[in-house]
C-alpha cells in the first residue's frame, strides 16, 4: 500500500491510501513534479519530522507501562503539533517560542 498526504501549512489537507498501480503512478507524478505539496509517505502518523533530527519521535515509549495513557500527562507522540504546544507552555516554555518549533523539537525539548 502506498500512502500520500498533501499539506497545506501545517495542517493535513489530503490523505490518500492505496493499493491500485495507477493511483499509485499518478500520485508519484505529483510528488515529483512538486504539485500542491504532495508527498508519499511511510508512516502517515509521523509529521513535522526533521530528517536531520538523531532521535526518530516514532522511537520514543510514550506509553511505558502500556496502559495506553502517556507519560506525565504529555501528549502521545502521534498527537497533534497543537497538543504538544499547549503542554509545552504547562512545562514553563513560551507559547512563542513553543509556536515556533516543528512538532519533532517540541517532543525533543520536553523529552526530560
Amino acid at each position: 500500500m502506498a500512502i500520500f498526504e498533501r499539506h497545506s501549512g501545517e495542517h493535513l489537507a489530503a490523505q490518500i491510501s492505496t493499493f491500485d498501480p495507477g493511483e499509485i503512478a499518478k500520485h508519484r507524478r505529483l510528488v515529483e513534479d512538486g504539485v500542491d505539496g504532495w508527498r508519499e509517505v511511510n508512516d502517515p502518523r509521523v509529521l513535522d519530522v526533521d530528517p536531520d533530527d538523531e532521535e526518530d519521535p516514532d522511537e520514543l515509549d510514550d506509553d511505558p507501562d502500556g496502559d495506553g495513557d502517556p507519560v506525565d500527562g504529555r501528549p502521545a507522540v502521534r498527537a497533534p503539533k497543537e497538543e504538544w504546544v499547549e503542554f509545552a507552555v504547562t512545562q514553563g516554555l513560551e507559547r512563542d517560542e513553543a509556536e515556533a518549533m516543528n512538532k519533532a523539537d517540541l517532543i525533543k525539548a520536553l523529552k526530560d
